[in-house]
């Protein structure tokens, strides 16, 4: 439990500001039971355990229903990688659903050739739906409003899991979506870096 010193009370939250969350951060990644860095030689997620393996991604039958969005806001390099990353995930593309948000006019065509060659000119392709709305169609919409489209396109569809992403990322492993829903957790998202500098989408502290 957290006791003050100072007080003798028991805080239900802590805040700090300044140098403080530096320490409060540390102290946080502890406290809740969720990493415990004296297991093995890197430490241990303990959090991990608590729901592993409830979710078969490998079976067709068992597959969960998803919806992947891809959201196309600005202009991108290597958008081809991007999209082919995408469409090369494993999952049982019968329970797939992908969707293409593109509000970039000069990527339009480059979009609109990945998806032929990956769906309307493969016939081995099985998925269960892929739909793409090009810039035409989304030049009055702001990029909140496409978001939810996103979302609402999931609840319409019935799917059990949603996956959005925006363009400037890439999937560099083919099972991050059977990897993430294997873990069942309400909400769960790839840790994102960017080579040769210290960032990610998981904010630390380095010293």
């Amino acid at each position: 439990a957290v006791v003050s010193t100072q007080s003798t009370g028991m805080p239900q939250v802590i805040h700090g500001n300044g140098p403080n969350k530096i320490d409060l951060s540390r102290f946080g990644n502890y406290y809740p039971r969720v990493f415990d860095p004296s297991e093995g030689p890197d430490g241990d997620c303990l959090i991990c355990k608590e729901k592993e393996g409830r979710v078969n991604v490998t079976e067709m039958e068992t597959a969960p229903l998803i919806l992947t969005t891809m959201f196309i806001t600005e202009r991108t390099p290597f958008l081809d990688y991007f999209i082919n990353k995408t469409f090369a995930q494993q999952y049982p593309q019968e329970r797939w659903h992908i969707r293409i948000y593109n509000k970039v006019f000069s990527q339009a065509d480059l979009v609109q050739e990945l998806v032929n060659h990956h769906v309307n000119f493969n016939e081995k392709q099985k998925f269960a739906s892929v739909k793409i709305y090009q810039p035409k169609m989304l030049s009055l919409k702001g990029n909140m409003e496409i978001y939810d489209a996103g979302m609402q396109e999931c609840v319409e569809l019935g799917c059990d899991w949603y996956f959005a992403m925006g363009s400037v990322i890439t999937l560099t492993e083919n099972t991050v979506l059977k990897d993430l829903i294997y873990w069942n957790e309400s909400i769960i998202t790839t840790q994102l870096t960017q080579p040769g500098q210290y960032w990610s989408n998981f904010w630390g502290d380095v010293n």
